[in-house]
């Protein structure tokens, strides 16, 4: 049984070779064909900006967000529109930087969305509560973002979502876990 699958040139070039499309028209396919073949050789991840090895975290649309989130080519409001999003949508993020974060979706692949707009909390997750053991623990405004606030040690704080290692809180910002503790529900 002859296979369906291009396995040499005498089966797959040769006959396309011999068609009755005018040769300029041949040329210039065999081209594109050969040069799609050598950028899907030589830079493979050309074809994809990011992959799901890439994800390091979902975030979620905020349900408040009206009526949805953009997208963006770059951080920034000057960045292109490029996607959008809406309350609820799950995102899979790939960077985080200067209070933005960079998801997949959109025609190129990854747009940059603002973090204020979207939290680690799925939509109807209930919160947690947390004890900050260890001294005072930094508030930021995204996981290893700007600085907003302290938090007292001892202090009893509500996750709503975890990004990683950062636990998104309640009122707002992040948090690193490794200075968190469960507290029992019934202490």
């Amino acid at each position: 049984m002859k296979s369906r699958y291009c396995i040499s040139y005498q089966t797959c070039i040769a006959p396309f070779l011999r068609c009755r499309v005018p040769q300029a028209r041949r040329h210039r396919i065999l081209r594109a064909v050969a040069a799609a073949l050598l950028i899907a050789v030589l830079a493979p991840g050309a074809w994809i900006a990011a992959s799901a090895e890439d994800v390091i975290g979902t975030v979620y649309v905020k349900p408040d967000v009206s009526p949805f989130l953009n997208g963006r080519t770059e951080q920034g409001l000057g960045g292109e529109l490029e996607a959008r999003f809406s309350p609820g949508d799950a995102l899979d993020v790939v960077e985080y930087g200067d209070g933005w974060l960079r998801v997949l979706g959109g025609e190129c692949g990854t747009v940059w969305v603002r973090g204020d707009y979207v939290t680690s909390a799925a939509p109807g997750a209930m919160p947690e509560a947390y004890r900050v053991t260890g001294g005072r623990l930094k508030l930021r405004d995204l996981p290893n973002g700007q600085f907003i606030r302290w938090l007292k040690d001892g202090s009893t704080v509500n996750i709503v979502g975890w990004s990683g290692d950062w636990a998104e809180l309640e009122d707002g910002g992040y948090a690193d876990g490794a200075f968190l503790e469960a507290v029992d529900s019934w202490q």
